[in-house]
């Protein structure tokens, strides 16, 4: 598996398009292995914040003028967003470096710093679906795969944390548990 994810990062990595669950059972068959990278979700949002800062710090001092009281307040408002960027930037980074490739026999991934691999004969990979609440009552439902090693260690994977290159856009959260799901039963078969 730590072939196929080299193979990947050199761009010898074929891709295909898996629209249904009778497709991923096909793609285990043939012994097709999935590898999904880190979104760049986390950039894209330390980006959106400093384009937003910086809009603020210039509407203020067109607004404001220049004064001793504008070059205080823009001063102040850089240093915020110096101090909100540096840990989005390092969080964009930590994302992007994610990595999970799964594959028949079982899982290779990458979370934070530490690379992990695990064989579907030996977890239970535990699919939940969680409501994150955002302000004014507003909220929506976040997918994680949670997996159980022997150790007792979770390793959480949600959806939004990877590119589904392979998978259509209406359905890439979809795709990705059945890719889970299919995956785990199937290998846990096939090893028994």
């Amino acid at each position: 598996m730590e072939k196929i994810y080299n193979s990947y990062e050199k761009g010898e990595y074929t891709f295909g398009k898996y629209e249904t669950e009778f497709d991923l059972e096909q793609a285990f068959f043939e012994g097709k292995t999935f590898v999904l990278k880190g979104s760049n979700n986390g950039i894209y949002l330390c980006i959106l914040f400093a384009v937003i800062f910086l809009f603020g710090i210039i509407l203020f001092l067109f607004i404001g003028g220049i004064s001793a009281f504008g070059v205080f307040m823009s001063l102040g408002l850089s240093i915020a967003l110096f101090s909100i960027e540096i840990p989005l930037i390092v969080l964009g980074i930590v994302i992007k470096r994610r990595f999970v490739v799964i594959g028949p026999s079982g899982v290779y991934c990458r979370r934070y710093s530490k690379k992990d691999f695990f064989l579907w004969k030996d977890v239970n990979p535990i699919i939940e679906t969680k409501t994150a609440h955002l302000r004014y009552g507003m909220s929506f439902p976040i997918t994680v795969i949670t997996i159980i090693t022997r150790n007792n260690k979770r390793l959480r994977f949600g959806h939004g944390q990877y590119k589904k290159k392979e998978f259509p856009f209406p359905f890439k959260e979809v795709m990705f548990v059945l890719l889970f799901k299919i995956y785990s039963e199937l290998g846990k078969r096939q090893r028994t």
